[in-house]
């Protein structure tokens, strides 16, 4: 939890043991660069993004993926 910048997240596991891991930013503000470690690196992908137009927001996001760093 980052309080100061109101982010939360969670690291949790699927049924057959995938990780997944929930960001969740309260402070309606766009980051531009935002480190958060992940718990392993390579290709993760955005399932939701509730700032995409489709949910009514600004539409920034990941373009769906992102690769985090060993």
């Amino acid at each position: 939890m980052n309080d100061g910048a109101n982010v939360l997240a969670l690291h949790r596991w699927t049924n057959s043991g995938h990780d997944l891991v929930i960001i969740v930013s309260l402070a309606n503000l766009d980051f531009d660069a935002y480190d958060l470690g992940l718990p392993q690196g390579g290709l993760w992908y955005e399932v939701l993004n509730g700032d995409a137009a489709a949910y009514g927001g600004r539409n920034n996001g990941n373009g769906g993926s992102v690769t985090a760093s060993e």
